[in-house]
């Protein structure tokens, strides 16, 4: 830096400083964009502020120059090539710098926001269903965690210390599952699941016998089902094999209680 004197020297780094401190207050100012709410969304924040460094820099280099001989003559001319050398360097650096921290906080959103979707689904997940009387569990299942809950929360209480086996979509008009056949240790309980009314029960040491007659379920009865007066229940099934299926399910259930 030969060209200038010591007044022209201590300008330079005068202005140099200045400039660093500009830096900062922009890389604040990019700092206050909106925060990415997950990495995608800080990585592409991050690749903005990358290129916009280089385009700075890029044009700094172009502008200085003209910018210092436009007020200084000469002398202004080498301050800004100076000046323009300086922001080709430190203006990506600082978008680097800036894309890293965007990247990273759109990491920790992305985790923040995976653990808040979590506990929100984890608070609306009905409990888990404990089977049987052994109390064991199997995977998750939504719908029996469903039907467990209604029954267990069903008016007067009837059902609330029943042991859950299994429960049944009854297919019936449409495609639409309108009913469901709910097997527990102590009942079967035939519900809508419209209104989640209870349309019947009756207890499984109640069944005398067990019939399929053209994929309808028949339950003959020793007394009436609650809240009918027919020892004859019949249940519409959409198909032979959940008939088949159903059928199995009720009649295991049926001699688990003569063991």
């Amino acid at each position: 830096f030969f060209f200038f004197n010591d007044t022209a020297t201590t300008e330079i780094y005068t202005e140099q400083i200045v400039g660093s401190v500009r830096c900062v207050q922009e890389t604040g100012e990019r700092m206050k964009m909106k925060k990415p709410k997950h990495v995608i969304e800080g990585i592409g924040q991050g690749a903005t502020s990358i290129f916009k460094g280089i385009e700075k820099g890029l044009t700094g280099i172009f502008l200085k120059p003209i910018q210092g001989a436009s007020q200084g003559g000469v002398g202004g001319f080498l301050k800004g090539t100076f000046f323009g050398i300086t922001g080709l360097v430190v203006k990506p650096v600082t978008g680097i710098l800036d894309a890293t921290s965007k990247a990273a906080e759109g990491i920790k959103n992305t985790t923040k926001l995976l653990d808040d979707r979590a506990v929100i689904d984890q608070k609306m997940r009905k409990p888990r269903v404990f089977y049987v009387k052994d109390q064991y569990f199997l995977t998750y299942n939504d719908f029996d965690a469903e039907v467990n809950t209604i029954l267990k929360l069903y008016k007067g209480g009837p059902y609330a210390n029943d042991h859950y086996v299994n429960a049944h979509q009854i297919i019936q008009s449409k495609g639409v599952s309108e009913f469901v056949l709910v097997l527990t240790i102590e009942h079967l309980i035939f519900m809508n699941k419209q209104t989640g009314k209870i349309e019947w029960d009756t207890s499984p040491k109640n069944i005398e016998k067990i019939d399929l007659v053209q994929d309808n379920l028949v339950l003959y009865l020793r007394e009436p089902a609650r809240k009918t007066d027919t020892t004859n229940i019949k249940i519409k099934l959409p198909d032979t094999q959940q008939a088949k299926t159903i059928y199995d399910d009720v009649l295991r259930l049926k001699e688990s209680m003569s063991n």
